[in-house]
This record gives C-alpha cells, sequence and structure tokens, in this order.
C-alpha cells in the first residue's frame, strides 16, 4: 500500500455487515494488511477485503455498533508502522 487507504462508507446491512469502498490498495499484500488492521478493531467478528473491487465487508459481533472512527484509527497506526518498517 503507497497512500493511506481512502475509506467510503456505505450502509449498513440488516445481517450485522458493514460495506467499504477502500482506495489505495495497489496489491494483494496491501488487501491482507487492511484485513488484518479491520480484524484487530473490537467489535469486528470478521473482514473480507478484496483487491479487484477495492472493497471490504466487515461483520460485526452480535450487538456490537459500527464503529467508523475505530477502523479509521486502526488503518492509520498499521500504515505508520508499515513505513516505519515495525510490521
Amino acid at each position: 500500500m503507497q497512500s493511506l487507504p481512502d475509506i467510503k462508507i456505505n450502509q449498513p446491512r440488516a445481517n450485522g455487515a458493514s460495506d467499504f469502498s477502500i482506495g489505495g490498495m495497489t496489491c494483494n499484500n496491501c488487501a491482507r494488511h487492511v484485513r488484518e488492521a479491520i480484524q484487530t478493531v473490537p467489535g469486528v467478528h470478521d473482514a473480507n477485503v478484496t483487491l479487484e473491487n477495492r472493497r471490504a465487508t466487515v461483520r460485526w459481533k452480535p450487538g456490537v455498533e459500527q464503529d467508523d472512527s475505530a477502523l479509521d484509527k486502526e488503518l492509520f497506526r498499521n500504515q505508520r508502522q508499515r513505513r516505519a518498517g515495525l510490521v
């Protein structure tokens, strides 16, 4: 990933999942790092990130509200660590 992910939040689904458009990914390794970063956010049950359509589907644990700011913070923190060679 050469730049910070550009996240655009779409409407939450009724089944506890949320769809996101994520720009800035250039390879499958980028998509893997984004998925791993999303999965560290408290309340996330599972995440699926695809490079081809630059989208992520995040499933939240039952009873947990979608926390978009936590996703933004974690992706930014992960990107800073990668640039510093810590990840």
